[in-house]
């Protein structure tokens, strides 16, 4: 019974001591890790994995679109796939945006190139060149006011030619029904 005992502390006290070395491993590999992302000699930071998160704004739309070169293909390519659904609601935005100034019966804005976007990882600073913004609120703006079918019309292909101008420049396939989908939602 003794040397049971005696067994199970010997095998309890190796056990622990193994677990230490374990978390001793763990904490280096983590604090290298750490080291590796803050800020190098150069002044820039150096990502081993992008992440929408860590980009923000205008920095996340020079990145998709190719005028920031310092970030692996492999890695803006897996934040492009989740930048969709944040360029899908910055248009919608805008467009809402000039449908609802117009029905409240507001003066025509100048948008801004900035909006926060909530998705499910959070809230996402997304920035659009402003042309586009300018396209999306004014034919929202003034879709609230018209019946006429070709004046929609007109304004569908519009925002259709921005759509598809936003989408080609973060190297995203244009969603050819997306547009029809949001001015059908605001028109009821």
């Amino acid at each position: 019974m003794l040397a049971t005992g005696l067994a199970i502390i010997i095998l309890l006290l190796y056990i622990i001591g193994r677990m230490g070395k374990l978390e001793e491993v763990t904490r280096s590999l983590l604090q290298s890790k750490n080291e590796s992302s803050k800020e190098s000699g150069s002044g820039k930071v150096t990502n081993t994995s992008v992440d929408s998160d860590d980009l923000q704004g205008k920095e996340l739309w020079d990145v998709l679109t190719g005028r920031n070169s310092d970030i692996k293909a492999e890695n803006i390519d897996s934040v492009r796939q989740r930048y969709e659904i944040i360029l899908k609601k910055h248009v919608q935005t805008l467009l809402q945006a000039g449908y609802s100034d117009s029905q409240s019966g507001g003066i025509k804005k100048n948008p801004g190139n900035s909006d926060s976007i909530n998705t499910l990882r959070g809230s996402v600073q997304s920035w659009l060149p402003s042309e586009h913004c300018a396209v999306l609120y004014n034919s929202g703006y003034e879709l609230a006011t018209t019946d006429e079918k070709s004046e929609q019309d007109r304004l569908r292909m519009s925002i259709d030619d921005s759509i598809a101008a936003l989408f080609d420049q973060v190297k995203l396939p244009f969603p050819g029904d997306f547009s029809q989908g949001l001015i059908s939602a605001m028109v009821k």
